[in-house]
């Protein structure tokens, strides 16, 4: 039992520390190049015999959607988890980027135009009317699509499975060439079972139908926006514990930079040390190019996975693919006119190495801190025992520490382990 609740202490701690994950822009599968602004016709419903669809207009429920979707200038960001139960609001480095790179005609100005064409707002026009419809907008291209949806049953004596399988298909035609530039055609699957408990003669509560069909459909929603548009995706590093005894107190104490002070370029300054020190410190090498990786700097992030994968191909392989393929992305995006934002890394005054000290007595000791190296000096902090800070000098039976926040201040020699 003891192990057990070491195990589970072990596991929530690890949680508590783990890395915050943040966010980078990804490339949509199918870029539009040139397109900027551009009119959605409402969706047509293929099925609207159904009770559902009349009950809630699925294709222009779709339409608004996907509307919704595309305006949205960070889609993709949201809460993120930072230990057992805690969330935050996520983040990214890539400062200045949007993912709405659409302009969108207003839905007034559109039916107007329709109703002159003698048209509807509904997807179901041709390709040559929708290029004619478009150059009267004075817009580069138009969206037009439709949905359709079905359920099924299976039963048996002791259980019935209800099956939605939902579809929406999307063209994007050009105005200028009149010509298909996308199109994107998926279907998506939501069930739901009810099992006979014949104990008491009744069944399980199972999911409604309408239910279902909103699951699936907000599923293909997402898919077809992040089809022709960017989006921001979670990414959550894998940092390496530094496992070459004679570099592991450096890199205990840059996963610390990282974990509790979020200072990704000390952290940055102390992998480089090591891996001057030791090139073949793999760790060291793969953690330094997630930091580049983090700021956007996808070349040097590359740069170094291939130097960790040339170490250990099984163990960074993955992690140089996934580099790869945000690399890759860059030029996709340009196509598109977002211009990533490349941070170039620098360091910080912190060294690999450089000497630290380490307080004597347990966590729940006070050593004083003081302004100056003489006793009488005032206090300016409080430090705790079994702590490690970086000496910055030494001045007779005092030490120079760096504190928390930048803060410098003199700890008495007797007070440190040397």
């Amino acid at each position: 039992m003891k192990h057990f609740i070491a195990i589970c202490l072990f596991f929530l701690a690890t949680l508590a520390q783990a890395q915050k994950p943040y966010f980078l822009m990804k490339a949509p599968e199918k870029p539009l190049p040139g397109v900027k602004r551009v009119a959605v016709l409402d969706f047509a419903e293929e099925n609207n015999k159904n009770y559902y669809d009349s009950y809630d207009g699925r294709g222009k429920k779709t339409t608004d959607q996907l509307l919704q979707a595309w305006m949205q200038e960070q889609r993709g960001i949201d809460k993120v988890s930072v230990g057992l139960f805690k969330m935050e609001d996520g983040e990214t480095f890539q400062k200045g980027v949007k993912t709405s790179i659409f302009s969108f005609v207003e839905r007034t100005e559109m039916e107007r135009i329709l109703r002159e064409q003698q048209l509807g707002m509904s997807g179901v026009i041709d390709d040559s009317q929708a290029a004619a419809v478009g150059k009267i907008l004075g817009i580069d291209a138009i969206i037009s699509g439709s949905t359709n949806w079905n359920e099924n049953y299976e039963n048996s004596s002791t259980r019935r499975v209800r099956k939605v399988r939902a579809t929406i298909s999307m063209k994007v035609i050009s105005v200028t060439t009149g010509q298909v530039l996308a199109i994107f055609s998926k279907d998506a699957t939501r069930e739901s079972s009810s099992t006979y408990d014949a104990k008491s003669g009744n069944w399980t509560t199972m999911t409604a139908t309408n239910l279902l069909v909103d699951q699936a459909f907000d599923a293909l929603v997402k898919m077809a926006a992040d089809y022709v548009c960017p989006i921001f995706e979670q990414v959550k590093p894998d940092y390496r514990k530094v496992k070459v005894k004679e570099h592991s107190a450096q890199g205990k104490k840059a996963m610390e930079l990282l974990d509790d002070q979020k200072d990704y370029e000390g952290a940055f300054t102390i992998y480089k040390g090591i891996i001057e020190a030791d090139p073949y410190c793999a760790e060291a090498v793969c953690n330094i190019a997630h930091i580049y990786l983090t700021y956007g700097n996808f070349e040097k992030a590359v740069e170094y996975y291939k130097m960790a994968a040339e170490i250990d191909r099984e163990e960074y392989g993955k992690e140089l693919e996934f580099g790869q393929k945000k690399l890759d992305e860059v030029a996709v995006l340009a196509s598109i006119d977002i211009k990533l934002p490349v941070i170039e890394l620098s360091g910080n005054a912190h060294s690999a190495s450089a000497k630290s000290v380490k307080t004597r007595g347990g966590k729940s000791d006070r050593h004083e801190v003081l302004a100056g190296p003489e006793k009488g000096a005032s206090v300016v902090s409080k430090v705790p025992g079994d702590t490690e800070f970086e000496v910055l000098g030494d001045n007779g039976d005092f030490v120079k520490i760096k504190l928390l926040g930048g803060k410098e201040g003199f700890i008495l020699k007797e007070n440190v382990k040397m």
